[in-house]
């Protein structure tokens, strides 16, 4: 396709997603389709991304889904869930949803195993040999996590297992069962670290508790 001159973009980088404004992007020519084709380069991560126009409606490519942001809480316990998550979103993204589906359950499983471990240090082997089931049943002591992670495990499975079981949930709904440990996990450690945080100071003959 050849040049045919400069153009104007007013929108977000589809790779870094800043807001931005170029204008001297080239277009490159109008696919059969109808589409027409231009090439701009971002002020801000300094990328070069094409631009399909079909009417008012545009795309951007390549497009980077913006990472998803995790707690400090949750990063502690798993950094590579939070890098497989969000490669599974990726995935998801470019419409591979059979691939994205595994790679969700994969996410989890590395949430549930790491945050076992966490409370289990000294069955860290043990652990990870285990069956999610098994670390679920076994390892995980608190009853919502448990009760949510148990249900998460069962969607997960039906992305990797040849027969679905669960045939009215779907990737959406896994991804919820997901958010769902995941919360539970934060608000676990949140209230772990209030109590344990006054009994400290109880030891220490906190004025508070002659109230």
């Amino acid at each position: 396709m050849e040049t045919q001159g400069k153009r104007t973009y007013k929108g977000k980088c589809p790779m870094c997603h800043d807001n931005i404004s170029v204008i001297d992007g080239l277009v490159l020519g109008q696919e059969p389709e109808g589409q027409l084709v231009e090439i701009f380069k971002c002020t801000s991560c300094n990328r070069v991304f094409l631009i399909k126009r079909n009417g008012l409606s545009s795309k951007g490519y390549p497009y980077f889904p913006q990472r998803k942001s995790f707690s400090e809480d949750i990063l502690r316990i798993s950094e590579e869930f939070a890098d497989i998550y969000n490669q599974a979103e990726h995935a998801r993204s470019l419409g591979l949803e059979k691939i994205a589906g595994p790679g969700f359950r994969k996410a989890l499983e590395y949430l549930i195993k790491d945050y076992a471990i966490y409370n289990n240090p000294e069955k860290e082997e043990e652990i990870k040999g285990k069956f999610l089931g098994k670390v679920i049943n076994d390892n995980i002591d608190d009853g919502k996590i448990k009760e949510i992670a148990v249900r998460a495990t069962w969607l997960g499975n039906d992305e990797t297992h040849f027969v679905r079981v669960w045939e009215d949930y779907d990737i959406d709904d896994l991804k919820s069962a997901i958010d769902l440990v995941e919360y539970s996990i934060i608000s676990n450690e949140k209230h772990k670290r209030f109590v344990e945080g006054m009994e400290r100071n109880k030891e220490k003959g906190s004025e508070s508790e002659k109230v």
